[in-house]
């Protein structure tokens, strides 16, 4: 009798949670679980429901708890490992994962979902692979060509990349995520008027996502139309105000249209959330130098190559303001290292300019950059 009835309130959740409404829908098994305590699946659809109610914590308990009745059930093992995504627990999830995978290793969605946990690992390589697993079973999922593209464009195989959310939007025309990835591949591939086209269509899609509009905003900085691009850049930390993206955006942007010290009170901004951030010194550096504030440069363009020893433009201007600072030999050895780099930009007139030589390297550089900052 209690499992019929039980049933009914299985059906009614299930019912609830197509029409979205998630928390009718828990209450719904809530009922259920009362008149059948260790049914697996119950657990299961109730760990589904808070996932999307976005009760990560609570979600993981009812996965954990399916698992405990039913430790084979591979969708519970899938689901825990949601959770713990949700909850920022990339390396705990790719084990849930991997667990599902032992169960049933033909299922298209985990090989999806395993592959974005090692793309918040950083482990891109092992992201494709998990992706190109879930292609060969599933070769119509636009979600896995979107990864894919993802994967590509963080190992800087950006043509590659492109062709992946280009079939990812063959399969789905609204598919958020694969327009703003070719837009961030257009940009990497030197192609702004194509990229601010993905991005309009990513607005289309999405007008408060503030990744569109500091999107647009590269795009359009790379066009030079810097009045436009801080617009954009604006409307994302309005969105967000803690975009770092957003900030650095808006501070090069403004340093473009002249405004030097407003530039640094944004890029003061963008370094307090996003201190590692090598070519954000870099540019905070260039301001400094526009300026005349040339401790403050030296201090900027010194936090970029500590961060990053590779940014040879970061090293040549050191070596200018070093040599404005009268200090030869520390000039000298930072020059070399520029050298090393193969900045070809090096002349021996930069002695001949007055503090702010690197500025037309930092115009060369934006407009080949906005979009690299990232």
């Amino acid at each position: 009798m209690n499992i019929n009835e039980a049933s009914i309130w299985i059906e009614r959740g299930m019912a609830l949670d197509d029409q979205e409404r998630y928390d009718e829908a828990l209450a719904a098994y809530d009922r259920a679980q009362t008149l059948a305590p260790n049914d697996a699946d119950i657990w299961l659809l109730k760990g589904g429901t808070l996932f999307a109610l976005e009760r990560y914590d609570d979600s993981l308990v009812a996965y954990e708890h399916a698992i405990t009745l039913d430790d084979v059930l591979s969708d519970a093992w899938v689901g825990k490992g949601s959770a713990l995504n949700g909850l920022e627990r990339a390396d705990e999830a790719l084990e849930a994962y991997d667990h599902a995978l032992e169960i049933d290793p033909t299922d298209a969605t985990t090989w999806l979902l395993r592959g974005g946990a090692l793309a918040e690992l950083e482990r891109y390589d092992e992201a494709l692979t998990s992706h190109d697993r879930a292609l060969a079973l599933d070769p119509e999922e636009p979600d896995a060509w979107a990864g894919k593209g993802d994967a590509l464009a963080e190992l800087e195989r950006y043509d590659e990349a492109l062709e992946a959310y280009e079939h990812a939007l063959e399969l789905d025309p609204d598919s958020l995520d694969a327009w703003l990835g070719e837009g961030e591949a257009l940009l990497e591939l030197e192609r702004p008027v194509e990229a601010l086209a993905a991005y309009d269509r990513a607005q289309a899609l999405d007008n408060e996502d503030p990744d569109v509009w500091a999107g647009k905003g590269d795009a359009l900085a790379e066009l030079e139309q810097h009045e436009d691009a801080l617009i954009a850049y604006d409307q994302a930390i309005q969105i967000d105000a803690e975009s770092p993206r957003g900030w650095t955006g808006r501070a090069l942007a403004l340093n473009h249209l002249g405004r030097h010290e407003d530039a640094l009170g944004a890029y003061a901004r963008a370094a307090d959330l996003d201190p590692e951030n090598a070519l954000l010194w870099m540019f905070r550096g260039h301001t400094y130098a526009q300026l005349n504030k040339t401790s403050e440069a030296l201090d900027a363009y010194d936090r970029a190559v500590s961060l990053d020893p590779t940014l040879g433009w970061a090293w040549r201007n050191k070596a200018h303001i070093l040599r404005v600072l009268g200090r030869e030999d520390e000039a000298h050895s930072a020059q070399e290292q520029a050298d090393l780099l193969g900045d070809d930009d090096n002349d021996d007139d930069d002695d001949d300019n007055d503090g702010n030589d690197g500025n037309d390297g930092n115009d060369g550089n934006n407009d080949g950059n906005n979009a690299n900052i990232w």
